[in-house]
């Protein structure tokens, strides 16, 4: 499988100033909008308070992957 530069990539940085984000190239973007992005990280929020990084990882890689195969998000979709 080749990877393209413009999937998405998942940096988190986790410590005492508890950031976390998700990077994605712009090819991505029509699919992964800053919103859904957004969604994704408050989903793994709670495990990674509760330092279950791995299962943080699992969400993350899990939602991505159902927003990946659902295609471009709907109207409907930012405002549930």
């Amino acid at each position: 499988m080749m990877l393209h530069k413009s999937l998405p990539a998942i940096c988190t940085t986790v410590g005492q100033d508890r950031v976390s984000f998700i990077s994605t190239g712009s090819g991505i973007s029509t699919v992964l909008p800053w919103w859904r992005l957004d969604h994704i990280v408050a989903s793994v929020k709670p495990d990674l308070r509760h330092r279950d990084y791995g299962n943080a990882l699992l969400r993350a890689i899990d939602d991505l992957s159902n927003m990946l195969e659902a295609g471009p998000p709907t109207l409907s979709d930012r405002h549930p």
